[in-house]
């Protein structure tokens, strides 16, 4: 079946480099349309890739991109969901990547309507019921549990022996840093890269300095990008240029399907190690 998409994909080639794609240019408020970006690239980091929205549209979801190498060239193929929620008439921009840029997409979104054919009733009046006995019923029963629980309250508390005070053990509160050097040390002692589990190893890595990134310097990294990351700790005046490294080699792995070399896997872990206590609060020691 691989195969059958590769000779596929390998065909469209002939006539584009990169095309967007959707299925429906003409929805409703809140209603979710499928997009693809399909392209045909030399360098597979060349490849745009949406964060958070696509142009007015919200991203609900969003796949890993699918790559395939054939000879020098790189398929690659990504899937969003997204959804919008006002009317009117929206853009799905044009992606340029490499010299190729594709269309934009032209996307209609309409409100509910009411059908002003159909013919409207008058309204009746009320009509008024006598109360019976099954609807006041649920209202006597909550009554009643509701006297029974008061009683069993009073029984309770009149007659609760006294219990012997326990200790509090309380647990010690570690500091991100901290979290993130244990979390980081544990990863180093699974050994996956051992285990050949290469984008396993990147994506928790990469986890792992992104959390520690939000909870102690301060700013939400789970949710941006790469270079959205980077640019935020140069307007603090952190030093980038390892992490930099680090975030390429780790993308390449979890994204692009590519396997860095060995002394690279190694290197990002330094990397991280490095990073987290060069930015650590200067008055905490390591242990």
């Amino acid at each position: 079946m691989r195969l059958v998409y590769f000779f596929m994909l390998t065909h469209f080639v002939v006539f584009s480099q990169i095309s967007t794609k959707v299925d429906s240019t003409n929805v409703l408020i809140g209603d979710q349309i499928n997009f693809t970006i399909s392209a045909t690239l030399k360098n597979p980091s060349s490849f745009n890739e949406f964060s958070d929205t696509v142009g007015k549209f919200e991203i609900i979801d969003k796949s890993i991109i699918d790559t395939i190498q054939n000879d020098s060239l790189w398929i690659l193929q990504q899937k969003y969901v997204l959804s919008i929620w006002d009317s009117g008439t929206f853009y799905i921009p044009a992606l340029k990547m490499e010299s190729f840029t594709s269309d934009s997409i032209e996307v209609y979104c309409n409100t509910i309507q009411t059908n002003i054919n159909e013919d409207f009733k008058d309204i009746k009046e009320p009509i008024n019921l006598s109360i019976t006995f099954l609807e006041i019923l649920p209202y006597l029963i909550a009554f009643l549990i509701l006297i029974l629980l008061l009683f069993l309250i009073r029984y309770l508390l009149k007659n609760k022996a006294e219990k012997p005070i326990t200790k509090v053990v309380q647990k010690e509160i570690l500091l991100p840093y901290q979290i993130a050097l244990n979390e980081l040390q544990k990863l180093k002692d699974e050994n996956l890269l051992k285990k050949e589990l290469v984008k396993d190893y990147h994506i928790k890595l990469s986890e792992i300095v992104r959390r520690y990134i939000e909870d102690g310097i301060g700013f939400q990294a789970m949710e941006l990008t790469t270079n959205e990351i980077l640019n935020e700790l140069k307007q603090r005046k952190i030093e980038t240029n390892k992490l930099s490294e680090f975030f390429k080699i780790s993308d390449l792995a979890k994204f692009a399907k590519l396997k860095p070399l060995e002394i690279e896997n190694k290197e990002c872990m330094d990397i991280a190690f490095e990073f987290v206590k060069n930015t650590k609060p200067k008055n905490d020691e390591l242990q």
